[in-house]
């Protein structure tokens, strides 16, 4: 036998066995191409089903609508505070350089508390913003340290209740619109009354 004859026999076990290697990975691949689609299929199904299932009321999409602008009009009032603690904060160096040159009043020492103050409430508005990322609600919230946006705070926790309970007071007024006040049970008169607190019974859209 030629030492080319003995190389090919010494090589063929090992082609055969690379050869069943082979197709073991083919096949293994093909499964698992075979399972990924059946699991995209089931995926995308169950958000379908969900889709056509769950279905938002005129009532939610009203309240959610307010809510989304309150929360946009709080990233634009947040936005406005930055440039403004800027300012306070280059007005507050203003003022105690002249004090330090004997430039002071009255009037002046009260500025100059006030913008203390206000660059304080700042810088803890600043965590809490920091603090909330992935919120969208998190300009609110943050606002909600600041004297003169508090307002925007409260605002925004009412529709957020709102939103919350939406649906549950929908369901209380149809189910006990046509009832007389005698044949309300406990509970239906205490969440018509959780319900008139939001300004949800009667529901508006």
């Amino acid at each position: 036998m030629t030492p080319y004859g003995e190389i090919r026999r010494t090589l063929s076990p090992w082609k055969r066995e690379r050869h069943t290697l082979g197709n073991c990975v083919v096949t293994i691949l093909f499964a698992a191409t075979l399972l990924s689609g059946q699991q995209k299929t089931t995926i995308k199904t169950a958000t379908q089903h969900k889709a056509t299932t769950k279905r938002e009321t005129s009532e939610h999409t009203a309240i959610r609508k307010l809510y989304e602008e309150t929360i946009q009009r709080c990233d634009t009032a947040w936005d406005l505070e930055i440039p403004q603690n800027q300012f306070d904060v280059s007005a507050l160096k203003i003022l105690e350089a002249g004090v330090l040159h004997g430039v002071t009043s009255p009037a002046i020492d009260l500025e100059i508390s006030k913008l203390k103050l206000r660059l304080l409430q700042f810088d803890q508005a600043a965590e809490v913003y920091k603090s909330l990322t992935g919120n969208p609600a998190r300009a609110c919230v943050a606002l909600g340290k600041l004297d003169d946006e508090k307002a925007r705070k409260d605002e925004y926790e009412l529709l957020d209740r709102k939103l919350e309970h939406v649906d549950s007071c929908v369901l209380v007024y149809r189910t006990t619109i046509n009832k007389k006040l005698s044949d309300l049970t406990v509970k239906e008169t205490e969440q018509i009354g959780d319900c008139r607190l939001l300004a949800l019974y009667p529901p508006s859209n």
